[in-house]
């Protein structure tokens, strides 16, 4: 199960680095939107950066939206199996950490490249229109330092001694 899950989610990462690499090529302000329900990425954490790099590279957003929507407890388990033990609190635990952990990921890469992340609401169509607007406000920043050397040397004014 492991090793399937992890298959599942290099494809996913290297599907988002494919999209990610076409977007670059592309003039304007680039959102890529990831719709997902999460995806296990434990022993991936580099693949992850490497993906999170390359969008900001490429000055590309990555907006996410989670599919499973709000996560609604399973409150009767008996009522599927009347044979069924009740789930204890350490399972709740393990699945509740289980889905952070899956979610974790779109979070991070929405976080760090200036998109945002919907989650936990079932109003997928209000969601998709959210990731897909265009921002209220935008800012667009430049540095032109004075002190700057045709070698790309910053002088600050001080003496450093050699």
């Amino acid at each position: 199960v492991l090793s399937s899950a992890e298959l599942i989610s290099r494809s996913i990462l290297g599907s988002l680095d494919a999209v990610t690499a076409h977007l670059a090529e592309m003039q304007g302000r680039r959102v890529l939107v990831l719709i997902s329900s999460g995806f296990f990425t434990s022993p991936l954490a580099r693949a992850i950066a490497e993906a999170t790099e390359n969008a900001l590279h490429a000055n590309i957003v990555v907006n996410a939206l989670d599919a499973a929507g709000l996560n609604a407890p399973n409150s009767a388990p008996e009522a599927y199996s009347p044979f069924a033990p009740p789930e204890s609190t350490f399972e709740k635990q393990l699945q509740s950490s289980q889905r952070n952990e899956m979610e974790d990921v779109m979070a991070e890469l929405a976080r760090d490249t200036g998109g945002t992340f919907f989650h936990n609401n079932n109003d997928l169509a209000s969601g998709l229109r959210e990731m897909t607007a265009v921002p209220e406000v935008s800012y667009r920043l430049r540095l032109s330092p004075a002190n700057l050397h045709d070698d790309g040397r910053f002088t600050t004014g001080q003496r450093v001694p050699a």
